[in-house]
């Protein structure tokens, strides 16, 4: 964890990392990070579970078991958790999402393109400021132009609008890295390698 106004060396907060395990704060492979109304969801891969723990003192508060996820991102308004898993054995890559963290209940998934040439990286960027919410996917990477999923949750299912941009080839840069959702101004950031953002 990092302090925003000093920016002083960071300090583990979770987990440790000479100890994977999966009780008293462990954590065994972490990937996706999020954080919404108070608490820290983490996507603990290997483990296959994603773990959430109170922002301020980093108690444990509950887990939810998610066959090979590696993203994950929180509805603060509904409590609402989305998740993308990887393949496995007669299943494709997908994103689910899961009624709330009390429950975790899978409500209904939709099957999702590989996304980047790094195979295994499913991300994803929430905007739930708006109705329907609207969860954005990478469709493609390594030096192709930015395409993208845009991902509506009508509320008993999902819809897919495709790549919803005028002019979707866009910006040609190697492999996604990131995404995120500029609310405000209603711009979606993309960092690619080398380590930029579009």
């Amino acid at each position: 964890r990092i302090p925003t106004d000093t920016r002083v060396q960071g300090e583990v907060f979770l987990g440790k990392p000479e100890q994977p395990g999966t009780t008293d704060r462990l954590l065994t492979a972490p990937l996706g990070i999020c954080v919404a109304n108070g608490h820290i969801y983490v996507v603990d891969s290997t483990a296959n579970r994603i773990v959430a723990f109170n922002e301020s003192d980093g108690k444990e508060i509950g887990s939810i078991a998610v066959e090979n996820p590696r993203h994950v991102a929180v509805d603060g308004k509904s409590g609402a958790i989305y998740v993308t898993t990887v393949p496995v054995p007669n299943k494709q890559a997908a994103m689910i999402k899961i009624d709330s963290l009390k429950s975790g209940k899978v409500l209904y998934r939709i099957v999702i393109p590989w996304t980047n040439y790094r195979q295994g990286e499913y991300y994803l960027a929430l905007d739930s400021t708006g109705e329907p919410p609207r969860i954005w996917i990478p469709a493609v990477g390594n030096y192709s132009p930015f395409k993208f999923q845009c991902i509506e949750d009508l509320g008993d299912k999902f819809n897919n609008l495709g790549d919803p941009r005028p002019k979707p080839e866009g910006i040609t840069a190697m492999g996604m890295r990131d995404l995120t959702v500029d609310r405000l101004r209603g711009e979606l950031f993309v960092k690619s390698v080398p380590e930029r953002w579009h």
